[in-house]
């Protein structure tokens, strides 16, 4: 009768062990789940199978009318009627014409001071640009919706060693929430181009291509106008990504690769 106590209780430590070593053998009960630890806040979901209507592009904060002083801003700035090509003249101590096209290389057209046939040639470009019915008309995009353009200015300095360049960051957000910039202008040539604003931000005829020319100053006759054009499917990925969407980010540009924030 011993033994039999000792069998069967050797016979159930060996069970037992054979038991411990197969994967299904324990589940923990947890009263909270480690997953649900650590997940973020739940959120109102954002359909994925349609971005909405097309609408109106909203730019917050709006651009401030122009100072003029001694700033020598674009006097034709905008995309040329076809949605191809987006173009800026501006004209102080040199005039001067860059028509950036979405896909090729950008031609920029100068006119010097002491050029002997500057009147006539400043006419060209002017008459150029006006055959190409430059402009800025608000075109209607796909992610009206959800999305509005945002940009931001971090001012520089002339005066520190190095001096530093002003920055404009020009991007998007899902309404409410975090923006992310895709595009990131300074002039940095010289360095001293501390000041930046954006000279024109607008959607291409089609509403495929934000453009954006900044208008970097460092003084009288100071003026550069970077340029950036980017796709506004792009564009709208990265600002769903920022958000957490990253299953919208896909939908709106299938090659861009989101940032994992959770399960959105």
């Amino acid at each position: 009768m011993r033994w039999s106590r000792c069998g069967t209780a050797l016979q159930l430590i060996v069970t037992a062990l054979a038991q411990g070593c197969e994967k299904p053998a324990r589940v923990v009960h947890e009263a909270t789940p480690r997953a649900a630890q650590t997940a973020p806040a739940p959120r109102a979901a954002v359909p994925i199978d349609s971005f909405g209507a097309r609408g109106r592009l909203d730019i917050v904060p709006r651009i401030a009318p122009f100072a003029m002083g001694m700033m020598d801003h674009a006097f034709v700035v905008g995309w040329a009627a076809a949605g191809t090509t987006l173009v800026e003249c501006h004209s102080g101590m040199v005039t001067s014409c860059e028509f950036v096209p979405v896909d090729g290389k950008t031609e920029q057209l100068r006119v010097e001071p002491d050029d002997t046939a500057r009147a006539q040639k400043e006419a060209a470009l002017k008459a150029r640009a006006k055959a190409m019915g430059i402009g800025t008309v608000a075109g209607e995009w796909a992610y009206a919706r959800d999305l509005e353009v945002t940009w931001q200015v971090i001012v520089g300095s002339q005066v520190t060693k190095p001096p530093i360049p002003g920055v404009l960051k020009v991007g998007a957000r899902v309404r409410g929430e975090n923006p992310s910039f895709a595009i990131v202008l300074s002039e940095t040539s010289t360095g001293y181009h501390d000041r930046i604003h954006p000279e024109v931000i607008a959607l291409s005829p089609d509403g495929k291509y934000l453009g954006v020319f900044a208008h970097a100053f460092s003084g009288e006759y100071g003026d550069t106008f970077p340029v950036a054009i980017v796709a506004v499917g792009r564009l709208a990925a990265q600002a769903y990504s920022a958000a957490g969407f990253s299953e919208k980010a896909t939908a709106a540009d299938p090659t861009f690769v989101p940032t994992v924030r959770g399960t959105k």
